[in-house]
């Protein structure tokens, strides 16, 4: 967690914040009821990349150890190069569509 907004305290950061900070904290974020997810907060985006609005959020510490370091050259960023080249080739193929912001490849993370 962080101190989303603390800083510049403006009116509407504090209720956003608050709510960002219990769903972490919420106890079916701390201990969730099965094994469906290791990582939980208030909302969850994909458009960008996986992200959590307001960068608040818990996950299971076996979780994290697993994470690839995204460090430039490295093993996270030759298989995120892979995967969006596999998925621009299936979706050239036409196997795969998408509909979510399909016109602006600059989504998928390449330079």
């Amino acid at each position: 967690l962080h101190s989303k907004g603390s800083f510049h305290a403006h009116e509407k950061q504090r209720p956003w914040r608050r709510e960002l900070t219990a769903s972490s904290l919420h106890p079916n974020c701390i201990n969730p009821p099965d094994d469906a997810c290791d990582v939980c907060g208030a909302q969850h985006y994909t458009v960008w990349g996986s992200m959590f609005p307001g960068n608040m959020w818990t996950a299971k510490c076996s979780y994290v150890r697993k994470l690839l370091p995204p460090v430039e050259g490295g093993e996270y960023e030759i298989r995120r190069e892979a995967s969006i080249g596999e998925f621009f080739l299936l979706r050239a193929e036409g196997v795969l569509q998408n509909t979510l912001a399909f016109h602006q490849d600059v989504f998928y993370g390449l330079d």
